[in-house]
Parts: structure tokens; C-alpha cells; sequence
């Protein structure tokens, strides 16, 4: 119930949380994995944080990273959310996934969602820092074996680079099990994403999407993509979900307004209310204004809102939509 009146009220339901900032990959448009040792919220820490954040009406939550599968209690922290109440969605590059983590995420009913931008082997490498296409493709070949809990998605970050094998990407989802999702390449916002000349939009980018939301016919996918469109074209897309209905708690425990900012409150210590504070309040405003992203995080359930009309006028579609998710 709480979920519900923050989505009126415009207060974060989900929360991307960065379990690790470790990562086995050495994607050149990430500027989020380090290699050096660092602090980790322990499972004590964590079930402080997020305890608080359930009560303040929080209810889905993205565990990423780096690579969320790198730390050996990973299974331990998604169980204790599921304990506390939150939907899960595991977001991973698909290296480490094997018989054990689909038959976890299956029965316990999480969502997974697999960065895959290409199946060419070269291009792969370029994207992702690593030669290792061959290794996720037979990873992903297990998962037919089990039935999904929740959504179990192959997303593809689209860029210049691999624009026109999107929809091989996508008939290979399918061909296995998977649903299919996309979003454009983001750069130049702040400390997460970096800019890339190789990588740089091209008009096949936009194409893409155009395409992508013209096939839809998943109901929120293909607002998604309208609204990535928009962004593409450089249509204003309206204020985004930083801080009204998503936030970022990093493996520390301290919160952001989204993946691009830093962080500025430590909720072990603090209480998730005072995240509304001006100053940051103001620096997403002039952000979303400014240097406008499209991150799936930051743009997903302000989207829906912002089409509630939409919503309203195919409700079957929507609710349909919607199971996939929850």
C-alpha cells in the first residue's frame, strides 16, 4: 500500500543498488568498476538500509554493479530482500551465470536482465573489454531448463557500433527463452557513463528505435521505446526519476539521486527522508533539464506516470505488461 501512494506522492519506489563495484568485464563506456580492495555493506548493514527503505515505501530493487554474481553472498542479499518484501531484479554481463543461479533466480522468483550488444565475437570485445562471447552465449543456452519466476530479459545497449545487429540480438533472445530490451548509449552526464567516439549516435540509432516501437507489443516496452525516440530526436522528455521515483545506495550504503551523481546521504546512519534535500533537489532539476539521459533507472516508472492516459485507455495491455514484471 505504501508503494502506491509514493508513486502519487512522487517518492522513490525503486532502488538501484550497487552491490559491487567489481566487475570481470572492462566495458570502455563504464566508468563504474575498479579493480583496487574497498568497503562492502555487510548482510547486518544491508538489512538496516534496506529495512528502513521498505518502510519509507521502496519496492523494486536493481542489484548491480560492476558484476552483482562477483560477491559470494549474493544469493544471501537477495534472499534477505525477498524477506523484507522487495521484488528483485538482477542486472549481470551473464559471465558467471550458471545451472545453480537460474535455478536460484527461478525459484525464488527474481528478475534477470543480461547485457548482450552484439554476437559478433570482435565487436563484442570492443564493447565489453573482454573475449568472451562464446562463454555468456552458453551461459544464456541454460536458462530453456527452467521457468521464470519474473522477466528474464536480454538487454542491448544500442550504439553506432552494433546499431545494425539489434534485431539479431533480439531473435536470439527470443530463441531462447528470453524477452528483449534496448536503450540508447548514454554519455557525457556524469560519473558513470563515458563518452566514446566509436560509439557516438548515428542516425541508425534512431532508426532503431523508431523500428523497435513500431514492433512493441509489450505496452510499457513500447512507451519505453516512443520515449527513447523522443530522446533521440532531441524532444523534451520531462523531468526524470531521480529522486521521485528511483534512487541509487551504493555498496556502502550511501544513497545518490541516480547512477551519474555522487552520493551525499549514508543511510546507515540516516533516515531515507532527508534525500529531499533543496540543494540536491535542485542539482537533478537543472540535470534533467540540462543534460538530459535515458537510462532505463531513471526513466521507466516516470514514463508509465507520465502516460497514465495511455494506461487508462488499455488496461488489459498494461496489466498484462505488468505481470511480466512483478
Amino acid at each position: 500500500m505504501r508503494e502506491i501512494l509514493n508513486l502519487f506522492a512522487k517518492k522513490p519506489l525503486l532502488v538501484v543498488f550497487e552491490v559491487t563495484k567489481y566487475c570481470n568485464q572492462t566495458c570502455p563506456m563504464c566508468s563504474i568498476p575498479i579493480r583496487k580492495k574497498h568497503r562492502e555493506m555487510g548482510l547486518r548493514e544491508i538489512e538496516k538500509v534496506f529495512k528502513k527503505l521498505r518502510k519509507f515505501g521502496a519496492k523494486e530493487v536493481f542489484l548491480q554493479g560492476g558484476e552483482p554474481l562477483l560477491r559470494k553472498d549474493i544469493f544471501e542479499i537477495m534472499l534477505l530482500l525477498k524477506k523484507l518484501g522487495f521484488s528483485q531484479h538482477l542486472v549481470s554481463n551473464g559471465l558467471l551465470l550458471d545451472e545453480t543461479a537460474f535455478k536460484f533466480l527461478s525459484k525464488n522468483k527474481i528478475g534477470l536482465s543480461v547485457s548482450l550488444d552484439t554476437l559478433d565475437p570482435k565487436k563484442y570485445k570492443k564493447i565489453r573489454g573482454a573475449d568472451c562471447l562464446g562463454k555468456v552465449l552458453l551461459n544464456l543456452s541454460l536458462a530453456k531448463k527452467f521457468r521464470h519466476g519474473r522477466s528474464w530479459n536480454i538487454h542491448a545497449t544500442v550504439s553506432k557500433l552494433n546499431a545494425g545487429e539489434v534485431f539479431d540480438v533480439k531473435r536470439f533472445a527470443e530463441k531462447n527463452g528470453f524477452d528483449f530490451s534496448a536503450l540508447p548509449y548514454i554519455y557525457g552526464v556524469g560519473i558513470a557513463g563515458t563518452k566514446r567516439e566509436e560509439l557516438l549516435y548515428k542516425k541508425e540509432v534512431l532508426k532503431v528505435f523508431e523500428k523497435l516501437a513500431k514492433q512493441e507489443k509489450d505496452f510499457f516496452k513500447k512507451i519505453a521505446y516512443l520515449e527513447a525516440v523522443k530522446f533521440l530526436r532531441g524532444e523534451s522528455i520531462g523531468a526524470c526519476d531521480a529522486l521521485r521515483y528511483s534512487i541509487k545506495v551504493d555498496e556502502t550504503g550511501k544513497l545518490a539521486p541516480c547512477i551519474e551523481m555522487p552520493a551525499f546521504l549514508n543511510l546507515i546512519e540516516e533516515e531515507p527522508e532527508k534525500m529531499f534535500d533543496k540543494k540536491q533537489l535542485a542539482i537533478v532539476e537543472s540535470c534533467s533539464k540540462n543534460t538530459p539521459c535515458f537510462y532505463g533507472c531513471t526513466r521507466s516508472i516516470g514514463s508509465i506516470a507520465k502516460n497514465k492516459k495511455k494506461v487508462c485507455l488499455h488496461p488489459l495491455q498494461a496489466v498484462s505488461s505488468l505481470k511480466k514484471i512483478l
